[in-house]
C-alpha cells in the first residue's frame, strides 16, 4: 500500500491540534508510492465530528470545497466549535485493496 504523511503531523483524540474558528486552516499530505505498474491513486478526505471520544458524525461540507486532493482547505467559521477527525484515505487505482488512511484530530 502507499505510505501517507499528513501535515501538520501527530495528534490524537485526547491531544488534538488547536485551531481558531476565525482563521482559515490547511491540511496537506505527502504520498509515497513504490509501484512499478501504476502511480494512479484516488484521494478522499472525510471529516467526522467527535463527541465523548466517538467520532461517528460524518460532516458534509459545501460542494465547493474539494475533498479529493492531497490538500484540504477549511475556511474560517465553516465548522462549529468542537472536536473533529480529519481522515485522508489513499487508494491505488490499479488495486482497490491497496489502501491506507491517516487521521488528524483538530479542536
Amino acid at each position: 500500500p502507499p505510505t501517507l504523511y499528513l501535515i501538520p503531523t501527530s495528534s490524537s483524540i485526547t491531544s488534538p491540534l488547536p485551531f481558531r474558528r476565525t482563521q482559515d486552516f490547511y491540511l496537506t499530505s505527502f504520498t509515497q508510492i513504490n509501484c512499478n505498474s501504476s502511480l494512479d491513486i484516488h484521494l478522499t478526505w472525510t471529516i467526522h465530528q467527535c463527541q465523548h471520544n466517538n467520532c461517528s458524525s460524518l460532516i458534509h461540507l459545501d460542494p465547493s470545497i474539494p475533498l479529493t486532493s492531497s490538500d484540504l482547505y477549511i475556511p474560517s467559521r465553516l465548522l462549529p466549535l468542537g472536536l473533529y477527525q480529519f481522515t485522508l484515505t489513499v487508494q491505488m487505482t490499479i488495486d482497490p485493496h491497496l489502501t491506507t488512511s491517516q487521521a488528524l484530530f483538530i479542536q
